[in-house]
């Protein structure tokens, strides 16, 4: 490592009044290969990157590795040598900086719903006609062309600009969510070059056991980001960049996934270990077992190549949050995803059958876990068809097997010599 120690441990990193130094330092060492910027985050390039390919990698996957908020100095250190000798990009957040963001961004969301409360108010008590809310358009909007159609009467103005308010207030709510993702986990951005996906993850594996052996705690992965171990997760950004807290899943335009199968794999070991954990939760174990069972034909079939990609992701995806959190809202993002694969033809049979199972064990969990009859009548519902489906399957495999049998004594009747027209007729004994 070319650079002094001194000037890539977090502590010295983070010192504001010596932040420019230390890029400077980076940047003029010639025996060093990245340059360094600061912002939020640290970030770390290498200096042989060109704008081409600088761009390919951040619209890539991106892994993230989430450490608890009071070991994330200690963490980098570690971490650090690992992505300098492996890594082309990557990036740590400041959380001085990060801390000092959320503080403004909560001060601005009290100001913003503040005003969007007098703005009410004033509209109600009359005090808003239409030429002052359109003098009030101009600061909501981004110019008289966006709120000028609106503006044929008082009322249809003000609904547009109570829409602007609510805009304003959401924006400033998702600052907060970032501020927080990235202050509870997330920390620490590895950029992949596209094709090096693998290459990345057994870094951010190698990292992992540093962590571990250091006894370094786990912080938050945020939930639109994918598990990849106990500190390590992974997202796309996006064909056009979304921010993590605004969308709902981690790969939001469905971009074939290289990583897929280990995440499974992880998911698979991660449901092991929670079913472990509910030794006294017969209900919940049973639901991650048919999970399990659901993401064991997932991958099967996805090795097999008998399910696209995308099929076998939001399957994986949806079932295994279901388990590992069962709400509401879990099983109705399940049940849609359900629902889009059943005339979906390129879902394998067996993969769709698993779902079914799966689908019995949620109405019979929550049926139990709410005291509701009817999600429990159609939890056995359910598991009694895929029981007579699998039965059906199994009677007309035996079917199957007894025609190749019977196929197959025929063939060998083949191998006898026997010539019909020279064959002696069995004389007939008539009575």
């Amino acid at each position: 490592m070319s650079t002094e120690s001194s000037q890539y441990n977090y502590e010295a990193l983070t010192v504001e009044s010596d932040k420019k130094t230390i890029e400077n330092a980076f940047s003029a060492n010639q025996n060093e290969k990245f340059k360094v910027k600061n912002s939020t985050f640290v970030v770390f390039s290498d200096k042989g990157l060109d704008d081409k390919a600088h761009q390919e990698m951040e619209s890539n996957w991106k892994i993230h590795l989430s450490i608890a908020p009071e070991d994330i100095g200690k963490a980098w250190d570690l971490a650090y040598p690992l992505l300098h000798d492996k890594a082309a990009q990557f990036k740590v957040v400041d959380m001085t900086r990060a801390v000092a963001a959320k503080e403004r961004n909560m001060q601005q969301l009290d100001t913003v719903k503040h005003e969007k409360e007098v703005f009410i108010q004033k509209y109600k008590d009359g005090e808003l006609n239409l030429d002052q809310l359109k003098q009030q358009a101009g600061a909501l909007t981004h110019g008289r062309e966006e709120w000028e159609p609106h503006a044929t009467d008082a009322k249809k103005l003000y609904e547009f600009l109570l829409q602007k308010h609510d805009e304003r207030i959401q924006k400033c709510e998702n600052l907060v969510k970032e501020n927080d993702r990235i202050i509870q986990g997330m920390q620490i951005t590895i950029y992949i070059p596209p094709g090096q996906e693998q290459e990345m993850y057994k870094l951010a594996k190698e990292i992992e056991q540093k962590f571990q052996e250091n006894n370094i705690k786990k912080g938050t992965i945020y939930p639109t980001d994918n598990p990849l171990g106990d500190y390590a997760s992974y997202r796309h950004p996006g064909l056009e960049y979304q921010d993590a807290v605004a969308i709902d899943n981690y790969n939001p335009d469905n971009v074939d996934d290289p990583l897929l199968q280990i995440s499974i794999d992880n998911k698979i070991n991660s449901l092991k270990e929670l079913w472990s954990q509910k030794g006294n939760d017969l209900g919940h174990q049973n639901l991650i077992k048919d999970s399990i069972t659901l993401l064991e034909t997932v991958k099967s079939a996805y090795q097999n190549n008998e399910i696209p990609p995308k099929q076998a992701m939001k399957i994986a995806e949806a079932s295994y949050q279901v388990a590992a959190q069962p709400t509401i809202e879990n099983v109705n993002k399940f049940k849609n995803v359900e629902s889009g694969m059943r005339n979906d033809s390129s879902v394998p049979l067996n993969v769709k059958t698993a779902m079914d199972k799966f689908l019995g064990s949620v109405y019979k969990f929550f049926g139990n876990l709410f005291n509701k009859e009817s999600w429990k009548q159609k939890g056995d519902d359910i598991l009694r068809k895929v029981e007579d489906t699998e039965k059906f399957k199994s009677d007309f495999k035996q079917f199957k097997s007894k025609i190749s049998d019977f196929k197959a004594g025929k063939e060998n009747l083949k191998d006898f010599d026997v010539n019909e027209e020279k064959a002696p007729l069995m004389p007939i004994k008539l009575n």
